[in-house]
């Protein structure tokens, strides 16, 4: 995947989407660096060196720099994400085959880009599930 952040959009029951995050940055993404500095008020500068994450604090203009770690659990961007209103811009076209109720017409959204179907080995059988 090239992409190292995704949104899926889920239409459950009801047709309205439920948004979800999905980081698949590398270990050493800037958007996994914790701090516990306490910068509320922003940072700038943010940089991973040998990995650590490092930030300058926006008001600070003596090049003071705050170290942080990498954890893969967390995500800034998603954290971001999750917690702000309105956070998407843009339009997206999929297509969508129709599916007829009998009273009505339901729209299955249609994944133009399916993930491959992965064939199992079962060692006790020496079968695979084909």
């Amino acid at each position: 995947m090239s992409a190292t952040h995704t949104v899926t959009a889920d239409f459950g029951r009801d047709g309205w989407p439920i948004y979800t995050f999905n980081c698949h940055a590398p270990a050493e993404s800037p958007c996994h660096a914790v701090y516990d500095c306490g910068c509320d008020d922003g940072w700038a500068d943010e940089t991973v060196v040998d990995g650590v994450p490092s930030h300058r604090p926006m008001y600070d203009d003596e090049g003071t720099r705050h170290a942080g770690h990498l954890n893969t659990q967390a995500c800034n961007l998603r954290d971001w994400f999750e917690n702000s209103d309105e956070v998407l811009r843009g339009a997206y076209t999929f297509p969508v085959t129709p599916d007829w109720q009998g009273d009505h017409v339901l729209f299955h959204a249609v994944d133009e880009h399916p993930r491959p179907q992965v064939e199992t080995f079962d060692l006790d059988t020496k079968e695979n599930d084909r």
